[in-house]
């Protein structure tokens, strides 16, 4: 991730497959029917979400956003992943079963699989045809490089292949708190220095606004364990960052989620 990136977040985790099984477990404990469903559901999908999506991917993510334009963000993503042939087909499939159920109801959206070869990589895009939003994406030494466009990729190959990453940066490095060590397990960035200054009045939330408005960058760093999540930050704003995690959470449990 590039240091002129006005958002960023990192999350390390165990591996999605134990993370899937797990979770897996405690729902059959509510729902012992739950096997039954997920089955049926892969049957129908013809992918494996544990053997096939879950295990082809892996521990490591991070995403941030460059900029705003008229045709949305531009993003960047990279995410280990241990199997890319499994994780493009299990897409593919995907694709193929969602487009089908859409003819089958007379809907005229679709979506787009492309691939072609440029700048020495295998590149995949994935556009709806109702919307001119979409994602790209290439694979570089293990690592899963999507993001907006192809140029948001290439910056992101290029920042790993020598230019200035985020997490080296001066600015990034000074807010780093030393309680979380050198590799925290997950972070999240904001510098909204002049890339997004003129949005604030924009969101109802005075919380967000005031991120928004704050002129110095945020880094908020989470250090993980099997019994806890523990959040620490150099940033006096980081308190705001921690009551809209707790905002959401509210409202999903109002909301019955």
């Amino acid at each position: 991730i590039p240091a002129d990136v006005f958002a960023a977040g990192y999350v390390s985790t165990r591996e999605p497959r134990q993370i899937f099984d797990e979770m897996l477990r405690l729902a059959t404990r509510s729902d012992p029917s739950a096997l039954d469903r997920l089955a049926e559901a892969e049957a129908k999908l013809g992918v494996s979400l544990s053997g096939d999506l879950a295990s082809a991917i892996g521990t490591e993510s991070a995403f941030g956003i460059e900029s705003l334009s008229t045709k949305g963000p531009v993003w960047m993503m990279a995410a280990l992943v241990n199997d890319p042939a499994m994780l493009d087909a299990s897409i593919r499939r995907l694709v193929d079963v969602w487009n089908a159920e859409s003819a089958k109801q007379g809907r005229t959206e679709r979506i787009l699989l492309g691939q072609e070869t440029a700048n020495g990589l295998a590149w995949t895009s994935l556009t709806s045809s109702s919307s001119p939003l979409g994602v790209v994406w290439t694979y570089d030494r293990g690592t899963m490089v999507a993001a907006s466009d192809r140029g948001a990729a290439l910056r992101a190959i290029a920042t790993r292949n020598g230019g200035s990453p985020l997490v080296w940066s001066g600015e990034f490095q000074s807010r780093l708190p030393g309680s979380t060590g050198m590799h925290p397990s997950a972070f999240f960035w904001l510098n909204t220095k002049g890339a997004f200054q003129g949005y604030a009045a924009l969101f109802p939330n005075p919380a967000v606004r005031e991120l928004i408005a704050e002129r110095d960058p945020i880094l908020a760093a989470f250090s993980a364990t099997e019994e806890q999540i523990r959040a620490a930050s150099r940033t006096r704003l980081s308190g705001l960052i921690m009551d809209l995690m707790l905002l959401e959470s509210m409202s999903r449990l109002q909301a019955g989620s």
